[in-house]
């Protein structure tokens, strides 16, 4: 009996497994709100540990700040927000001209994944531009003008981790490219096939425990 069960939740791991490879969401925090805002009413200029920038990344910021620094910005000050905008968003210039954010996930060989995003300029200067990268290759560009605009790409993957970044390639005066509502669509990766004999062989090691426990007690009843 209990052989079997340990094999139900084999069987219940695997499928749980594959449900994660259905369409999903890729990014964490692709809107910009699930972090504290200590900064002033109007930015928070945040950046990696040690740097130039005001604050550390915040904890559920998700992304990594990979160049310079960044302003996560306030729709009080700089609004009005894009449609579902929420409260924040991002100009990936902090102080400076420059700045990058990235996130990594992992994908499947050969399958699409579908990229969207909002823009525009910060309203300090005009015509910053910025990078849509994957793995370090731009996949396409967005040039921010006074209204919210929204951006529309996809790519095919060569499998395993991805790094998506937005890099501003044009800014000056600490303003750049305002962001909002990132995505990244398609199926997650699912764990490698080492990993999924690690885990059946924990399986089958539990199970041999049980049945050798059952056999001791059945021994000793008798």
């Amino acid at each position: 009996m209990k052989i079997k069960f340990l094999g139900a939740v084999a069987a219940g791991a695997i499928i749980g497994f594959a449900a994660q490879a259905s369409a999903t969401e890729l990014l964490i925090n692709g809107g910009f709100e699930n972090q504290s805002f200590p900064g002033t009413t109007s930015y928070y200029n945040v950046g990696p540990s040690g740097s130039s920038a005001d604050y550390s990344v915040p904890a559920g910021f998700g992304w990594t700040v990979s160049n310079g620094n960044v302003d996560i910005i306030s729709y009080q000050s700089y609004g009005p927000a894009p449609t579902d905008g929420g409260k924040y968003g991002l100009d990936l210039v902090g102080y400076g001209s420059t700045g990058e954010i990235s996130e990594s996930f992992y994908t499947v060989k050969g399958d699409t994944y579908n990229v969207s995003l909002n823009y525009k300029s910060n309203p300090g200067v005009t015509n910053p531009t910025a990078a849509i990268l994957v793995n370090g290759v731009a996949i396409g560009s967005v040039t921010g003008g006074t209204d919210w605009q929204t951006y529309t790409n996809s790519f095919v993957s060569t499998g395993g981790k991805v790094t998506f970044a937005l890099n501003e390639t044009y800014g000056y005066a600490n303003g750049g490219v305002f962001l909002d509502n990132v995505s990244v669509t398609g199926v997650a990766g699912v764990p490698e096939i080492s990993t999924w004999a690690m885990m059946l062989a924990g399986f089958a090691s539990l199970g041999l425990a049980g049945y050798r426990r059952s056999r001791n007690i059945s021994v000793q009843s008798a």
